[in-house]
């Protein structure tokens, strides 16, 4: 595996926009929503998980350690994994927007997902609002635990979600890396978290994409990394940002 955290630490001191005429833009903007729309058939409002309090999608929020002169910009996309319980400070972007020294900017719903809406709309359609906003060097993707709860739903259906939201970032921001986190389990996961997660790194291989396997990061016997749903304690937080850090950088533990 290369080392990606070279790749990012050039990018967030070289950092080399990659010219997109515009035409392409609007047609891959375009397209992308359009082929959301008719592939989503199921109601956002049924078999989705009742969201607890999570910032709105209205608007990205930026993590506390951030912005640093001249950092890279990093967009999180992602669902109550992404955040913690009340009072559990930091959370995983904000470790790693720390750690890198990175610009974070995080655009969390509860409940949401690659298809499920939670408390705001899927992805995608974020995900559109967000690139004509920031111009991130990372775009990481977190989510699933509310995808795989919805009724009618197939995994099938779920990795299609996701393929065109990673062509919509590289469409839109060709110099991006794409990370895919999978979906988190805070107890024994089941038969379609375990789907997911293997079609999702499935995927990922063939597109060359990081792909960072957390079902049992938060699986340990003292239950201090446990999840209150798909929301992990601080402990969990800091097993999470590890992860993905290694996964970026083979050489760290």
């Amino acid at each position: 595996m290369p080392d990606r955290l070279g790749f990012l630490k050039r990018a967030s001191t070289e950092y080399v926009a990659v010219p997109v005429m515009a035409a392409v833009v609007v047609i891959a903007i375009t397209m992308a929503w359009l082929n959301w729309r008719a592939d989503t058939t199921v109601d956002p409002s049924s078999g989705s998980p009742s969201p607890s309090t999570a910032l709105s999608d209205t608007g990205a929020s930026q993590s506390p350690e951030g912005p640093y002169e001249g950092a890279m910009e990093v967009l999180v996309m992602g669902d109550s994994s992404a955040t913690g319980r009340v009072g559990h400070k930091p959370e995983w972007p904000d470790i790693l927007a720390e750690q890198h020294e990175w610009h974070m900017v995080e655009d969390v719903v509860a409940g949401s997902g690659y298809l499920a809406a939670g408390r705001g709309r899927p992805f995608l359609p974020r995900m559109v609002d967000r690139l004509q906003e920031v111009r991130p060097g990372l775009v990481i993707l977190a989510g699933g635990y509310a995808d795989v709860r919805l009724e009618g739903v197939t995994t099938a259906a779920i990795v299609k979600a996701v393929d065109q939201l990673v062509t919509l970032v590289h469409a839109t921001r060709p110099s991006a890396e794409v990370v895919i986190v999978s979906p988190l389990a805070s107890a024994g996961p089941g038969p379609r978290t375990i789907a997911l997660a293997r079609a999702l790194k499935r995927y990922a291989g063939r597109h060359r994409i990081t792909y960072v396997g957390v079902i049992g990061v938060l699986l340990d016997r003292t239950n201090r990394a446990r999840a209150v749903g798909a929301r992990p304690s601080a402990a969990g937080h800091e097993k999470l940002a590890a992860a993905i850090r290694a996964a970026l950088d083979p050489g760290v533990g």
